[in-house]
């Protein structure tokens, strides 16, 4: 594998970052609104 000093945006590695970050972000969609209703309700 070759490295220079631009990063290659199609590497495989990007590619499985990114696809965590996506995870991540459909992981706080799903769990978060839940905890910002609770505590909207109880202020």
């Amino acid at each position: 594998m070759e490295y220079t000093s631009i990063p290659d945006y199609n590497d495989g590695s990007f590619n499985l970052y990114q696809n965590e970050l996506m995870n991540f972000f459909i992981f706080l969609t799903k769990v978060h609104p839940a905890f910002i209703l609770d505590k909207s309700l109880k202020a």
